[in-house]
């Protein structure tokens, strides 16, 4: 029995597709005059298996947490920002809640494990796996029981949205693109200096150090 984080995601209806882009395309405006929206409402269609696609529903969740990789001094801040930054998205004080807010999208989000506890805030869930993960260059970032309770965490906070039209999926956390960038570069074969970024505003001996990291 294949694992449910295993199971493939449905794919987009390609006769939708095109159907969508053929409606685009007949619509009293220049072709491609909405730029990007016009991919948008298209790969909506798609997804959502209809020429009609709505927004109405739509659900943000932001997943906090650290790494334990900030050990080795691959970001500008410490990990106190994390905490920091949850309160902010909670007081409304950041970029996705005010843009959740102006189109009235629902917005929550969930602490999967900052090192530094969170008091009660609103719109803000404590689901934390652990306090930050493990510094990877010494050891295993998380064990298997920690990956797919992480796992089973984005699911649940999911389930738990009932029904909605798109779920978009932000994280936040204290040396996240090292981590992202380790990952990437185990899938793809790609250089680690292909993948690092400057992430929070790293100097050029930064970035040298993440990607050697």
């Amino acid at each position: 029995m294949t694992e449910w984080y295993l199971e493939a995601a449905p794919e987009p209806d390609e006769e939708m597709r095109a159907a969508a882009q053929q409606h685009q395309d007949n619509l009293t405006k220049p072709r491609g005059a909405l730029g990007r929206l016009e991919d948008v409402a298209v790969q909506l269609s798609a997804v959502q298996r209809t020429l009609t696609p709505r927004l109405d529903r739509a659900f943000i969740a932001v997943f906090a947490a650290d790494h334990g990789v900030a050990a080795e001094g691959v970001s500008a801040y410490p990990q106190t920002v994390t905490a920091e930054m949850v309160r902010n998205f909670a007081s409304g004080g950041a970029a996705i809640s005010v843009l959740a807010d102006s189109v009235g999208a629902s917005f929550k989000v969930v602490n999967t494990g900052t090192v530094y506890a969170i008091e009660d805030l609103p719109n803000v869930v404590d689901r934390r796996v652990a306090a930050g993960t493990q510094n990877m260059c010494v050891t295993e970032a998380m064990d298997r029981e920690q990956c797919l309770e992480a796992f089973a965490v984005g699911r649940d906070i999911i389930d738990e949205a009932g029904e909605i039209d798109i779920f978009l999926g932000g994280e936040m956390g204290i040396a996240n693109s090292t981590s992202a960038a380790a990952l990437a570069v185990a899938h793809t074969r790609l250089s680690a200096t292909a993948m690092v970024g400057r992430g929070t505003g790293i100097s050029e001996q930064g970035l040298a150090k993440k990607a050697a990291v």
